[in-house]
């Protein structure tokens, strides 16, 4: 998965960046890790230049949404 992968995948109205970004910024408050977030996602000029969404950020990324995808299968498979 690429920076344009993630940014379609959080676009989704179904994803609640404010929760997804709270998983990938945890040493972050949560308002702070949704802006964070959203700065990345629109590389807004903030603090030291253009933000951009890093491989570490992209490599947290998959790993929430694998762990997603994982809990909706077991949940599913339950029914």
């Amino acid at each position: 998965m690429n920076s344009e992968d993630l940014k379609v995948i959080l676009n989704n109205p179904l994803i609640n960046t404010s929760a997804f970004a709270a998983k990938m910024f945890p040493t972050n408050t949560p308002a702070s890790a949704k802006t964070r977030l959203h700065n990345k996602l629109k590389e807004n000029v903030a603090g030291s230049g253009k933000q951009r969404l890093t491989d570490e950020d992209i490599a947290a990324a998959n790993k929430i949404l694998k762990e997603l995808v994982s809990e909706i299968n077991v949940k599913t498979n339950e029914s």
